[in-house]
């Protein structure tokens, strides 16, 4: 039998949290003394959180509790890395957590930038910058490329690269139905709100689903181990979640019995609520 990522030797979970909970005092208390603090203080830190909060944007996933999430994730990840001989930057990890959705939602062409993610890594690079004490150049370096790197078609470049996309895509790997396909329902929500901002008009559902399974299987395409010592089973559990996702949407899809503009919607609500694919009324049992 294979075993669960929470046995594997080296992995550091600690208990599961509302991110919505994690203040900048309690994440300092867990794991300050990690960070040197000729380097990064605490004040530093507190500096960087502040302005990933006021940056975040306020949609129903890409939010600051995101943010807090991904950060979370990426400090459990770096000890599972350095626990088994890997060294990672850890400021740089904090960096690229906390500013890489920053700024998601502006018209990043207006101000000049090519991706959502260039405009994060601008940002991460200002409030890197406004530190005091200097930080090293590779550090900010390593911070805004981990931040590029989260572009669905981006290549992993480095190791905090790779731990920062891991933590990003933490919840695609986690159990279907309490942690997949609520998040999943949530990016559905941001996508109606982005786009009836963005381009005023009705969202196309249908078209929703497949760019979410087509972007998560670029995703999952990319190498995301960390090491030779990586033995953990959450990129086979992202896969399988992908693909059900898939075959649930399929279904839904064709045993939908309304007018062919609502088709889409409800067969999203039926796979993210997880409802039954099959009912009285849309079976045309009695």
């Amino acid at each position: 039998m294979a075993e669960s990522d929470e046995t594997l030797p080296g992995v550091s979970y600690e208990a599961p949290i509302d991110p919505s909970d994690l203040t900048s005092a309690a994440f300092w208390e867990l794991h300050g003394s990690k960070f040197d603090p000729a380097v990064f203080p605490r004040q530093s830190f507190d500096t960087v959180w502040q302005f990933s909060e006021e940056n975040s944007a306020d949609f129903e996933r890409h939010n600051f509790d995101h943010a807090k999430e991904t950060l979370w994730s990426v400090m459990g990840l770096a000890d599972y890395c350095e626990d088994n001989g890997e060294g990672v930057d850890r400021v740089a990890l904090v960096l690229a957590a906390l500013t890489h959705d920053n700024g998601v939602g502006e018209d990043y062409e207006t101000l000049g930038f090519e991706s959502e993610e260039e405009y994060a890594a601008a940002l991460c690079d200002k409030v890197a910058r406004s530190l005091d004490p200097k930080l090293p150049e590779n550090t900010i370096a390593v911070a805004k490329q981990a931040v590029l790197e989260t572009a669905p078609d981006a290549e992993l470049t480095t190791i905090e690269s790779k731990v920062m996309a891991n933590a990003d895509l933490q919840n695609v790997g986690e159990d279907y139905e309490t942690s997949f396909l609520p998040i999943t329902k949530q990016l559905w929500e941001e996508y109606k709100q982005r786009y009836e901002k963005r381009l005023r008009g009705k969202p196309n559902d249908i078209l929703f689903i497949k760019m979410s399974i087509a972007v998560l299987r670029t995703y999952i395409a990319k190498d995301l181990s960390l090491g030779p010592f990586d033995r953990r089973t959450w990129h086979a559990r992202a896969q399988q979640n992908i693909e059900r996702l898939n075959r649930e949407f399929q279904s839904a899809v064709s045993l939908a019995r309304r007018s062919p503009a609502d088709i889409g919607s409800a067969a999203v609500k039926r796979v993210i609520d997880h409802l039954p694919l099959k009912d009285k009324d849309e079976s045309g049992s009695s």
